[in-house]
C-alpha cells in the first residue's frame, strides 16, 4: 500500500512487529480490559501498577526519584463534537461580514 506522503514512512515500516512488546500488543484482547480491571479489583490494579513501577525502576528507565511527587489526571473527556450549523450562527453574521466591491467578480 503506497503513501500519500512521500516524505513520510508509513507506520508498519517503523515498528519492528516481532518486537516482544508488538506481540503482547497483539494477543492483548483490548475490548476486554474494563472486565480485566474489575476482575482483578481495586487491590489488583494496584499490585499491578507496583509491579509496572518496579519493572521501570529495576530497568533504570526511571529513578526512584521521580515518584516523590506524582499529579494524576483523571479528567474525562467528553466527546462534545459540534458541527457548524446555520442556528448556532451570530444573528448578526451578514452584518460582520465585508461587502464585495464594485469591482469584484463572483466565480
Amino acid at each position: 500500500m503506497p503513501t500519500d506522503d512521500f516524505f513520510h514512512a508509513r507506520l508498519d515500516q517503523m515498528i519492528d512487529l516481532h518486537h516482544p512488546l508488538a506481540v503482547l500488543a497483539n494477543r492483548l484482547p483490548w475490548s476486554q480490559i474494563g472486565r480485566f480491571r474489575t476482575a482483578i479489583g481495586e487491590r489488583g490494579v494496584e499490585k499491578l501498577l507496583q509491579a509496572t513501577i518496579d519493572a521501570a525502576v529495576q530497568a533504570k528507565a526511571v529513578k526512584p526519584a521521580e515518584f516523590e511527587r506524582i499529579i494524576v489526571d483523571m479528567t474525562v473527556q467528553e466527546k462534545a463534537i459540534a458541527h457548524p450549523v446555520v442556528t448556532r450562527m451570530p444573528s448578526n453574521f451578514g452584518a460582520c461580514a465585508k461587502p464585495l466591491s464594485a469591482n469584484a467578480r463572483s466565480s
